[in-house]
């Protein structure tokens, strides 16, 4: 006679046979259509990243790193996904669910405990972000939940990398920017000189936005699914290398990886990413030097005054109609006349400014959804993204959010600084880097694969901070590749 538990066990073992013949007869049914196709990758990946990011959080975040610089690649592959559909597309749901499951083991590791006045700077910036969503001014409640999940969702990097990141893991995750860096790089180079592949060439026809057109020259989006955020990855990925460069007899393969990116940049003719390439590069190298921050601010300035001069200098005379000539023409008008009819700076002062003066009409803000492509999509207030923080952020929380956010820039920044001048070691270094090249973009929620960044490390510096407290500079610590 059989067991009450061994019935038990094949009636669960027959359910459950049941239940995976089922979900794959609905994934076979889904993949008919391209919504269907979408849904079909994003459900089980979400549930892998449930299953893992509770048990394996650590390993989770490295996938995930990888995830968002091939985005761009996975929806114009799987079904041509527009750009138009950003908050409609299933696949930016896998993020979400990431985030909110390492965020959660996180607050359960402690990551809320012993709080100091930066961390609290961050919920409250969070805090007042989310409450936005809830603005009437913005339109519906779609509008705000779409703004949310874009824009505060990421900010949860900051609880992640103040509770589970470690030096090790950030080394092993900064390697990874380096050498994927390095592959998106020639993707990059590739479009722009060779041509684009079906995949690319097609979301470009149907869906292609305003600003990938150059002098009537396409730039690069590499695997991304914008030129914005394959930009200031390749200047994240500068950084990396250059606080990995020691000497010039330990750095020839240095030098070549720079070479390539800058080569990339260059070509994908963002010249404000450029400007905070360089600005960030000046910082690392002062921090190296030992200065003060106060210095350093000071060789910064020189050296954003000399590169309009240095530019100018090295600028060819001609171009051609070719591709990569139209590209640096575009970047040398701009950097080499900033405030000149050839440039956009005096459009984008503009666009901060008056997004900060827009506060003054409505001082508890019109709402996130407003300042994101939500209020476009599902029929709200779109007033539109200022293209920076502080205006964004005034627009969409009013004076309460542009202080807050302010809060976190002071107390944040300076400390990444002051840990970097002191231990001059490729980490803390690079650290540092990532998140000045990344400044005025850390609450762009259209910026998938490098819009964490900040807020994970900002998250790490406290933690570090807090475990290791002030030391004297590091001499001979590990290289961050070999790591």
């Amino acid at each position: 006679m059989l067991r009450a538990d061994s019935l038990g066990s094949a009636t669960r073992g027959n359910l459950a046979g049941a239940g995976l013949v089922a979900g794959a007869a609905a994934m076979g049914l889904m993949v008919g259509t391209p919504a269907g196709i979408r849904i079909a990758l994003a459900l089980p990946v979400a549930v892998l990243v449930v299953v893992f990011g509770l048990r394996a959080p650590r390993a989770v975040l490295v996938c995930l790193v990888v995830w968002f610089v091939a985005l761009g690649t996975t929806r114009r592959l799987v079904s041509g996904v527009s750009a138009k559909e950003t908050y409609g597309d299933p696949l930016l749901l896998v993020g979400t669910v990431a985030w909110t499951i390492l965020a959660v083991v996180a607050i359960r590791r402690g990551a809320l405990q012993s709080r100091d006045r930066l961390t609290t700077a961050v919920l409250i910036l969070a805090g007042l972000l989310g409450v936005s969503a809830l603005n009437p001014l913005q339109g519906g409640l779609a509008v705000g939940l779409s703004g949310a999940l874009a824009v505060v969702v990421p900010m949860a990097a900051f609880l992640v990398g103040r509770s589970l990141v470690d030096g090790k893991l950030l080394r092993r995750l900064l390697g990874l920017v380096a050498w994927l860096g390095l592959v998106v790089a020639a993707y990059g180079l590739y479009q722009t000189f060779v041509g684009f592949p079906p995949w690319d060439e097609r979301w470009v026809a149907e869906q292609g936005y305003t600003a990938l057109n150059v002098n009537g020259v396409t730039r690069a989006f590499a695997s991304f699914s914008a030129a914005a955020d394959y930009a200031s990855f390749l200047g994240m990925a500068v950084v990396v290398w250059v606080a990995q460069a020691r000497g010039l007899a330990r750095s020839s393969g240095c030098l070549a990886a720079l070479a390539l990116l800058g080569s990339a940049l260059w070509y994908e003719s963002a010249r404000g990413t450029i400007v905070l390439t360089v600005v960030a590069v000046s910082f690392v190298v002062a921090a190296r030097a030992g200065l003060t921050l106060g210095r350093s601010l000071l060789f910064g300035a020189a050296v954003l005054l000399a590169l309009p001069v240095v530019i100018g200098r090295l600028a060819p005379a001609q171009f051609s109609d070719e591709a990569g000539d139209q590209l640096a023409k575009h970047q040398i008008e701009g950097l080499t006349d900033p405030f000149g009819e050839k440039s956009t700076l005096p459009l984008h002062i503009d666009l901060v400014s008056g997004g900060i003066t827009a506060a003054l009409d409505d001082p508890l803000g019109v709402g996130v959804g407003a300042v994101s492509i939500g209020g476009a999509k599902y029929g709200g207030a779109n007033v539109g993204s200022a293209e920076a923080d502080p205006a964004n952020v005034a627009i969409a929380a009013g004076f309460p959010g542009l202080i807050a956010y302010l809060a976190v820039v002071v107390l944040g920044v300076p400390r990444l600084y002051r840990q970097a001048a002191r231990r001059r070691d490729p980490l803390s270094l690079a650290a540092l880097g990532m998140v000045i090249v990344t400044s005025l973009h850390w609450l762009n929620g259209g910026l998938y694969a490098t819009g964490f960044w900040p807020w994970l490390i900002l998250g790490w510096s406290v933690a570090r901070t807090a475990s290791e407290g002030p030391q004297p500079k590091e001499v001979g610590s590990p290289e961050m590749m070999n790591a």
